[in-house]
């Protein structure tokens, strides 16, 4: 559902606006919800849902979470997420340690999904004309 004044505001075009007209309906600001957006935007698009998901993504978002909100401080989250992902670890109530190796490391696959992502999202642009929007 989108708002009926949003879309009066732009004059019933949306193809300039389509962002501020969707962004109450996505949350941007958790990995969580930029996929959610994605799904929405491209549906069932095997290569961009393999960039999307993968773990790089989730390791640096892990990391930089506990940068952030724990001073990279491990929590029992963190550490559960540690089990399975590629991320620095330490004891729970301990600080990871981060050295240019593995934040190169994260940062190196994370760029890799990001390019992977890109090239994804071009092959589906290019393979699905009639669904872009042209201005």
């Amino acid at each position: 559902m989108v708002s009926l004044n949003l879309i009066q505001m732009s004059r019933y075009d949306l193809r300039e606006c389509m962002g501020t007209v969707l962004r109450d309906h996505f949350s941007f600001d958790r990995l969580d919800g930029i996929r959610k957006a994605y799904g929405s935007a491209f549906g069932n698009a095997p290569n961009i849902d393999k960039m999307i998901t993968d773990k790089a993504l989730d390791s640096l978002s892990a990391v930089r979470n506990l940068i952030v909100h724990r001073a990279t401080v491990v929590d029992a989250e963190y550490s559960r997420r540690a089990k399975y992902l590629p991320i620095p670890n330490a004891p729970i109530g301990a600080r990871i340690t981060l050295n240019g190796d593995n934040v190169m490391g994260l940062v190196r696959g994370a760029f890799s999904a990001a390019n992977g992502l890109l090239a994804a999202v071009d092959e589906w642009l290019t393979q699905n004309p009639s669904s872009v929007v042209s201005g």
